[in-house]
């Protein structure tokens, strides 16, 4: 084996974002050298995907070695494994940042060729300000002098060794080092260059999980100062025979005062101050004497400095990255090895994928139409209809080959897409017959509707023509055993090869388990259809026929509650008269699924080092969603009415909306986005609805304390910035719209004007309100839903190996403080509503939902908790997607699915009758509306109204007087509306 002249010790955590661009760097600086080089990498600890990094790089260069700490040890630690790790005749340490470039590499290495044994770094700072280069300059001066040793100016850890200056080094048995000091302390030869640190703001400060500058200095030259010489014990010595001196001098002074002038009392003053400078001075030389004494209780018990996880010789297995390009010197070998068998593979890439099938598929059908219409002038038109419909097929087939799927079309999967394109068309053939014949829906509309409906279908029989059976790419090394990609870049387990073929993937739980909510929402939002006007939408829909979403804006803002974004979506379907009002729940239903699905999908399991089962996410988002609309008391309201659901059910999920650039953000820019879209959000929201306001405000106030204790350095401020940026957007919008004249005016509508939220009668009462709606919620069984399907995620999502399970303390943590937030935010909720509602917001149970979607939220991770309890306590792990899985948390995951299946059926139970009074209720609407029209067409200025009503909506002449019989009439155009008890 060549020996190695030379290795490059690298200390690094939390530095997934930038070791890549590092290591390219770093591998041109080294090759310029013309010697064999080794780079050793030390993860102290990270909680990001440095490991799985690492792995790949150590798996495509041989030079790269690397370690891996069990948990965070410290940069001392991570120098000393580098340095013990070494193997070359001259090692170089230095920092996995932005901020020491490579190039000093030839620079050290020319002046360790003149025979020096040490080459120190040493920062100019010129990049730095004056203030804080004077208060460095300060403090190293301080430390130098209180040193036995001197460590120089600006030297840091960026240095290089000889092998007789390393040995030196790790022949120091001492448990508490201070790696500057020991260095100088060993002497030999040393030489210095300078050079130009990169100015702050690189990527790697905003994961730096260290503390902050000012205090990590001064840490530092604490350790400096007490471990290479006793010079403050002595210090403590020298001010106690000082004050000993100046004591017997003022004894004596004030004895010769007493001889003089005699006793005199005054002097209280004199005494306090010297009791309490000799108080001060005790307690420093007790901290003083505290630290050594400390120092020798850790250097007694001889731990050893770290202890080791994982390295490159223990060819432990470490999972290729899933998501992200790998280096640039990686060689392609290794890419090829690393590449999922399909290529857009992961949400993004399925997502992708469908647009490109969209525009394929308009793309052919222009064609198809082009051919027809050009032959049917001389062939017969099935002909020409046969042969467009040929060719729309071939380009079809070619292009979603090229472009969507991005892989070589084959005879195999020729052979096979026309059938997938003909089950597809003959979906939307029944569909459309469905549509027209069953619903008696327009041809036209009905057409498009089986479009969009049937284009899934076939997007997904497309794929699987074209991507069925074909090989996995060549890999240089053997697969993982467990881990491999589907088409939705999931991990999932392997099923038995076939001889010659590529390994069956089975079914994932988590996909199959997501088909019953979703089918349950899709039953719901189809039942949309039968929605009609009522109530408040009676005055929206003249308004906005005569005026516009402007108009409507307008009103709101100067007369009715002054929500601006509130009248901008209610204009949004008023617009649309009837048929906004039928296709407001396909609308919202979608909305509200696609939002929660993008925030699951958007959460960084990989960087936390999760396996993740494919439909996971699509099951906690279709849980969440099905449960937050169908499970309330009053579904139809909550739902169906499109007025309650902007106010109180959209409104908590839009904020969610603001979670998604927070999840995604990677650069500087993106964590500038995610701050301007969470202040845009919380603005917002505050002209959308007071009470979401109120939650939104708990759950970002308690989220910046919970950073506090859950996170580290940057990522703790970024989080706190965050936070607070939501804070003051949502602030910024509630002062909006509570200084607006229509807020003033519903307060005086309400006989609110005067009435202050924290007077002990509004409290006590707001209090036995909620009380009451939390006893409706902790009895409605079907919530359970969501704590089974919690569980389900804790037991399928996989966690590698030797990972450290969430400290009991933070879960305490956790599961308090959600449990505390979601009763404050509640109550805070039931007070700023009892202004309207007063102690009638129980039976209100549409403004539940203002606090409802955190309630279930919170019970899937309550549910997510129990099942990495129940999964580490099963008897055998549960593979990620596995289909039967094994053990007791085999046992948890089928009675986790089973009352999740349970829950789906008894919410499609209660949904049927309500489907049918919907549709009672329409044909009764329509009918009335019919005769109506009509009537007011030939001139009849007073009609009959007959009240039809569904889940407890306010109509004319019903529990609230005539209103909104005004409205009615402006709707249809007439002087007014009377009672009828018949219809016409």
């Amino acid at each position: 084996m060549t020996a190695v002249q030379l290795s490059v010790v690298v200390p690094c955590r939390h530095d997934s974002e930038v070791i890549e661009s590092r290591y390219a760097a770093l591998l041109t600086a080294l090759e310029s050298t013309r010697r064999t080089f080794e780079i050793c990498y030390v993860d102290d600890g990270s909680a990001d995907r440095t490991r799985e990094l690492l792995g790949a790089l150590a798996r495509a260069d041989p030079r790269v070695r690397y370690t891996v700490f069990s948990r965070p040890f410290g940069r001392e630690a991570a120098l000393l494994a580098g340095l013990r790790m070494a193997r070359g005749q001259t090692v170089i340490l230095m920092d996995s940042g932005v901020r020491h470039p490579p190039e000093l590499v030839p620079r050290m290495l020319a002046l360790h060729s003149e025979g020096y044994d040490q080459v120190v770094a040493e920062r100019d700072r010129t990049t730095h300000g004056p203030l804080r280069s004077a208060l460095r300059d300060a403090g190293d001066r301080l430390v130098r002098h209180c040193m036995d040793v001197d460590v120089g100016d600006g030297a840091g850890d960026v240095r290089l060794l000889s092998r007789r200056a390393v040995d030196g080094v790790l022949a120091l048995p001492e448990s508490n080092r201070f790696s500057r000091g020991i260095f100088s302390w060993i002497g030999f030869a040393t030489a210095g260059l300078t050079y130009r640190e990169a100015a702050p703001g690189g990527s790697t400060d905003a994961a730096d999980p260290r503390p902050p500058l000012g205090r990590r200095a001064v840490n530092e030259g604490i350790d400096g100062v007490l471990s290479f010489n006793s010079r403050p014990l002595r210090l403590a010595i020298h001010i106690g025979l000082g004050i000993l001196f100046a004591a017997l001098a003022y004894a004596l002074w004030t004895a010769l005062r007493v001889l003089l002038n005699g006793a005199t009392v005054p002097g209280f003053a004199t005494l306090l101050t010297a009791i309490v400078a000799l108080g001060g001075i005790q307690l420093i030389t007790l901290g003083v004497i505290g630290e050594y004494v400390g120092r020798i209780y850790h250097e007694s018990k001889r731990r050893p400095h770290y202890l080791i996880q994982e390295t490159d010789e223990s060819r432990r297995p470490v999972p290729l990255p899933q998501h992200g390009p790998l280096p640039a010197a990686v060689p392609a070998g290794a890419r090829a090895a690393s590449r999922p068998a399909d290529e857009g593979a992961g949400p993004g890439g399925t997502a992708r994928q469908f647009l490109s099938f969209v525009l394929v598929g308009c793309v052919n059908t222009a064609v198809y139409f082009a051919v027809y219409v050009t032959l049917n002038r001389w062939t017969p038109y099935p002909v020409a209809h046969v042969l467009g419909y040929t060719v729309s097929v071939v380009g079809s087939f070619l292009l979603n080959s090229y472009v969507t799927c991005r892989t070589k079309p084959t005879w195999h999967a020729f052979m096979r897409y026309p059938i997938s394109s003909l089950a597809g068309l003959v979906a939307a053939g029944c569909l459309l017959l469905l549509a027209v014949g069953r619903f008696g829906m327009d041809e036209n509309a009905a057409a498009l509707l089986a479009g969009v409906l049937a284009t899934p279908l076939s997007f997904l029989l497309a794929r699987w023509a074209i991507t069925a059976g074909r090989r996995p790419p060549a890999a240089t090394e053997p697969p993982e055993p467990t881990a491999t990609t589907d088409t939705t870049g999931d991990s999932g387990p392997a099923g038995p090869a076939a001889p010659g073929g590529p390994p069956r993937r089975r079914i994932s739980p988590a996909a199959l388990l997501a088909l019953p909510p979703l089918g349950l929402l899709a039953a719901a939002m189809w039942l949309g259809r039968w929605v009609r006007p009522g109530a408040d939408d009676w005055c929206f829909l003249p308004l906005v026929r005569e005026e516009g979403v402007g108009g409507l804006v307008a009103k709101f803002y100067l007369q009715d509650n002054g929500r601006i974004v509130n009248a901008v979506l209610t204009g949004a379907y008023a617009k649309f008269d009837l048929a906004g009002h039928q296709g407001y729940a396909l609308v919202s239903g979608a909305l509200v699924l696609a939002v929660l699905w993008a925030v699951t999908a958007s959460v960084p399991a990989r960087d936390w080092g999760l396996t993740v089962p494919r439909g996971m996410p699509l099951l906690l988002a279709a849980t969440v969603a099905a449960l937050f609309l169908l499970a309330s008391p009053n579904t139809y309201k909550t739902f169906y009415w499109p007025a309650s659901s902007v106010s109180h059910t959209l409104a908590p999920v839009l904020s969610c909306a603001a979670l998604v650039p927070l999840l995604r953000a990677r650069s500087r820019g993106g964590r500038i986005v995610a701050l301007v879209a969470v202040f845009l959000a919380g603005a917002a929201l505050g002209t959308l609805s007071e009470e979401s306001s109120v939650v939104a405000l708990v759950v970002l106030a308690a989220a910046a304390l919970l950073g506090r204790r859950l996170l580290t350095g940057r990522r703790r401020a970024y989080a706190r910035a965050w936070c607070l940026a939501g804070i003051a957007g949502t602030g910024t919008g509630i002062l909006v719209l509570l200084t607006s004249p229509g807020s003033r005016n519903r307060r005086e509508r309400y006989d609110a004007e005067g009435m202050t939220v924290i007077a002990p009668e509004v409290l006590g009462e707001s209090l036995g309100a909620f009380l009451e709606i939390l006893g409706t919620l902790l009895t409605t069984w079907q919530y359970l839903g969501a704590v089974a399907v919690g569980a389900l995620a804790g037991l399928l999502v996989r966690t590698p190996p030797g990972s450290r399970p969430l400290p009991r303390r933070h879960t305490a943590l956790l599961v308090g403080s959600g449990a505390l937030v979601f009763l404050v935010a509640g109550y805070l909720c039931t007070v700023a509503a009892h202004s309207v509602f007063g102690t009638g917001i129980v039976v209100v149970t549409r403004a539940w939902n203002d606090f409802l979607l955190l309630y279930v939220v919170l019970l899937v991770a309550a549910g997510a908790l129990l099942g990495r309890t129940a999964g580490r306590y099963g008897r055998r792990a549960v593979p990620a997607g596995a289909l039967r899985p094994a053990g007791g948390a085999g046992a948890a995951v089928i009675a986790a699915a089973a009352v999740w299946v349970t829950v789906c059926a008894a919410l499609a139970l209660s949904l049927a009758p309500l489907g049918d009074a919907m549709r009672v209720r329409a044909g009764q609407w329509d009918r009335q509306d019919r005769w109506m029209r009509a009537q007011a067409a030939s001139g009849a200025r007073e009609l009959p109204y007959t009240p039809t009503s569904v889940g407890g909506m306010g109509e004319p002449f019903g529990k609230h007087g005539s209103w909104p019989a005004g409205c009615v009439a402006e709707y249809y155009r007439v002087d007014r509306v009377t009672h009828a008890t018949r219809l016409p």
